[in-house]
C-alpha cells in the first residue's frame, strides 16, 4: 500500500513539472519582438519585387530603415508602435495572425519635419504586410508584403 502512495505521488509531481514547463510558441510575444529584423519586400500591390533587393529592418524599437533596390535609395525613418496590436484567428486559413499600426516614413517627403504615416501592420509567420492607414484613395493597391529574411 504505501509503495501503491509513493507510485501515486511522483506521479502526481512529474505531471505538475511537466505542466509547469511551457514551449515558446506558448510565450506571447510582444509587437517589438515580431517585427525586429530584416524583411525582405516581395510585392508592392500588383508588382513583384521579389528580386528588387528592397528590404526593411527594424534594428531597434525606436527606428526602421527601408531599402529601396530599385532606386536605391535608404530611407531611415523614427518608429512608434501603437497599443492596439492582439492575437486574431483567421477562420478560413486556419491560422493566427498579430496585427495592430505602425507610425513612419516608407517614402521620402522633402520635409524632415513632417509627420509620421499610419500603416495597418499583420504578421502571419514569416509574412510581414503593410498596408498605408492614412484614409487616402490609391490609385492602385498599396499594400506591401514582406518576407522575413531566413
Amino acid at each position: 500500500m504505501k509503495r501503491l502512495l509513493n507510485i501515486i505521488m511522483m506521479a502526481a509531481c512529474c505531471s505538475m513539472l511537466l505542466n509547469a514547463c511551457s514551449s515558446e510558441e506558448d510565450i506571447e510575444q510582444t509587437p517589438e519582438h515580431l517585427l525586429m529584423g530584416k524583411w525582405m519586400l516581395i510585392s508592392d500591390g500588383p508588382i513583384d519585387m521579389s528580386k528588387s533587393g528592397s528590404y526593411i529592418l527594424f534594428p531597434s524599437t525606436q527606428n526602421v530603415i527601408f531599402y529601396n533596390g530599385s532606386t536605391q535609395q535608404t530611407l531611415a525613418s523614427q518608429l512608434e508602435i501603437d497599443s492596439d496590436w492582439e492575437q486574431k484567428y483567421d477562420e478560413e486559413s486556419k491560422k493566427a495572425y498579430v496585427c495592430g499600426h505602425l507610425l513612419c516614413n516608407l517614402y521620402e517627403k522633402g520635409d524632415a519635419e513632417s509627420s509620421l504615416d499610419k500603416y495597418s501592420c499583420r504578421i502571419e509567420g514569416n509574412r510581414l504586410t503593410l498596408l498605408p492607414d492614412m484614409g487616402y484613395n490609391y490609385f492602385r493597391d498599396p499594400t506591401m508584403i514582406f518576407e522575413r529574411e531566413k
